[in-house]
């Protein structure tokens, strides 16, 4: 059964494009993967894995002296079970500090 109910993920988050191909080779580690421009894809198994988007690279300014980088990151799953897609997203968020309370 595929993941048809977490086919795709979207989140803004505070980091830049540096850091966040830093942590994404930590957080697939393993794993095959190719970057080409702000495209991704990492490769779970022959036909399958995440597609991810990593948008322009923006710093709002929260504060009057304070600048956070942010991207939106789109994450397309391919042919991957709901397990599947779970397990890399448990391992994603850890690496990229979600639910870490």
């Amino acid at each position: 059964m595929l993941a048809h109910s977490v086919q795709h993920i979207s989140r803004t988050m505070s980091v830049t494009h540096e850091d966040f191909l830093r942590t994404l080779a930590q957080a697939v580690s393993g794993c095959d993967y190719r970057v080409q421009g702000n495209e991704i894809f990492v490769s779970l198994d022959s036909d399958a894995g995440v597609h991810i988007h990593v948008g322009e690279e923006h710093s709002p300014r929260v504060e009057p002296s304070v600048d956070l980088p942010e991207v939106q990151v789109d994450m397309d799953f391919v042919g991957l079970t709901e397990e599947e897609a779970g397990v890399f997203l448990q391992r994603f968020d850890r690496y990229f500090g979600y639910g870490n309370e």
